[in-house]
């Protein structure tokens, strides 16, 4: 029964099969972007409502990834995708949605996610993903999403 749950949450981290792509994360970001209008049309109706479903997210897609794991593959951790989703989600966190915002933060996120390993690693010897469990596969793109989303905070601010 524990391996049947471990099963379904590596399914669910590797959103099916897409995380054996090559371009798995990209396009576990690019399934976030209607979601991003959902969340936000669950803000304007209610906003405990939405920080309720945020929390909900955010504990589910720990726990999957945690689940996922321990689950016994010959597959490492870089097929779990959707710690990308949920950061790519967390990104636009107070930031109002245009197309141009989408499209720039989801062309920044890809590639800085892409640059940091290299960049950390190279630069302060820091290696992100050596974290135990799912710290290890959150804490770089959600600190990405975080970097991004003070940046499109700093860009609106100039535009008031």
């Amino acid at each position: 029964m524990v391996l049947k749950i471990k099963e379904w949450c590596f399914r669910i981290s590797t959103l099916g099969s897409l995380g054996y792509l090559a371009t798995g994360g990209i396009l576990a970001t690019l399934l976030v972007i209607p979601l991003l209008y959902v969340y936000q049309a669950v803000f304007w109706f209610h906003a405990t409502l939405f920080y309720a479903l945020l929390t909900l997210t955010l504990l589910s897609v720990v726990f999957s990834i945690q689940m996922a794991l321990s689950f016994p593959t010959d597959k490492d951790s870089s097929v779990i995708v959707i710690d990308r989703s949920l950061a790519f989600l967390g990104l636009f966190l107070g930031i109002p949605l245009t197309f141009k915002i989408i499209f720039v933060g989801f062309f920044l996120f890809n590639l800085i996610n892409f640059l940091r390993p290299f960049l950390l690693y190279r630069l302060w010897d820091i290696s992100l993903e050596d974290l135990p469990g799912a710290a290890g596969v959150l804490v770089g793109p959600l600190a990405t999403a975080f970097i991004l989303n003070l940046f499109f905070r700093f860009v609106y601010w100039l535009s008031l």
